[in-house]
């Protein structure tokens, strides 16, 4: 049982800690980690390119109303929701725009 929730409660161990003691993982030495996001962002995405398959496009095809139904709520729900979360949030309205643009690119 704990050998299939290990990988799971090491994450969330280390987001803990990361809350707790954010200064650990800003920088190691002079170097700042904020410096990885990118290239470790193109690594997972990369990954996640070549695990698709054509069987996966020919799956997606059959369900085009599944399709449909995706591509309107992240052009109309995901706005309305970003733009009530920066109105509510009480922000400086540079901060306000970039919550904004946030929640409504966080679906892409």
């Amino acid at each position: 049982m704990l050998k299939n929730t290990a990988f799971t409660l090491s994450v969330l161990a280390i987001v803990a800690l990361a809350l707790i003691f954010p200064d650990i993982f800003r920088q190691i030495g002079d170097y700042k980690l904020t410096g990885l996001i990118v290239p470790l962002l193109m690594i997972i995405m990369f990954g996640m390119g070549t695990s698709v398959g054509v069987a996966d496009f020919v799956r997606v095809a059959k369900m085009p109303k599944h399709i449909a139904v995706g591509l309107i709520c992240q052009f109309t729900i995901m706005p309305f929701i970003g733009m009530s979360l920066a109105l509510m949030s009480g922000l400086p309205p540079k901060l306000r725009l970039a919550l904004y643009w946030l929640v409504v690119h966080l679906a892409d």
